[in-house]
């Protein structure tokens, strides 16, 4: 699905558009993100065949992937969690793939987006705490034996050690993501305005056409680094819940 509109400063790819009213390019973006999760696993559970598909590969190697992740920091007791830390794998992955798409939209590069991705594991982590621990947690806000000096300075570090999993999910993501965005559009921008100057400068415009042909390349390793390093950091910070951490 492509979103026609012209995008002339390089913040202007990230302003949220009505389509229509009630549609965003924001929820149409998350819309085919979602029919395209579900299609792909439609299609892996109804096409039995010898020879795996692109998809069935795609899939089995994200559910391995997320496997020996949530294995490696939890053990063989953090399959409990594995369908939420899978089904947050794949959307991030998805909607940063789909964010590549010339003329498409990123959802993950705005905040609310981020933000709410980092809240559910944030809550996530509470009620796994509350369940395995109880109410006795309470005191980890001032840890035994600290000094009555510093329990000033203990206390608000400790307070923000406990909310810190929001900002850390989300603002690595939508801040990675944004900023090779700009940075293609940049040196996009450049490269045009050159190539209108005609002359000599016609030809110095492949320059940065050839800079920015590698730089889509990267950038989209960083959007599946990322959805790597979202699950990766959502598996160690319920691991740390579970045995009585922030």
């Amino acid at each position: 699905m492509i979103i026609n509109y012209i995008c002339i400063s390089p913040l202007e790819q990230f302003e949220r558009v009505r389509l229509i009213p009630g549609v965003t390019n924001s929820g149409l973006i998350l819309f085919r993100s979602c029919f395209r999760i579900i299609s792909i696993h439609y299609m892996n559970t109804t096409n039995c065949i010898v020879v795996p598909s692109r998809y069935q590969v795609f899939v089995e190697s994200l559910i391995r992937l997320v496997g020996t992740r949530v294995v490696d920091t939890m053990g063989n007791k953090g399959n409990s969690y594995y369908s939420l830390i899978y089904t947050i794998a794949l959307v991030v992955r998805v909607t940063n793939i789909i964010g590549r798409v010339p003329y498409s939209f990123t959802v993950t590069s705005h905040r609310v987006v981020t933000l709410t991705r980092g809240g559910i594991v944030w809550f996530g982590k509470r009620l796994v705490g509350l369940r395995r621990h109880g109410l006795s947690r309470r005191g980890r806000f001032l840890p035994a034996g600290t000094p009555f000096l510093i329990v000033p300075i203990m206390v608000p570090l400790e307070i923000r050690g406990f909310t810190i999993t929001i900002v850390s999910l989300s603002v690595r993501l939508y801040a990675n993501i944004i900023a090779g965005h700009i940075l293609l559009k940049v040196i996009a921008g450049f490269s045009w305005s050159r190539r209108q100057l005609g002359g000599v400068m016609y030809f110095l415009h492949l320059l940065p056409m050839f800079v920015l042909c590698r730089l889509r390349v990267l950038e989209t390793a960083v959007a599946i680094i990322q959805a790597y390093v979202f699950t990766l950091l959502t598996c160690i910070y319920i691991s740390d819940i579970r045995v009585g951490g922030h």
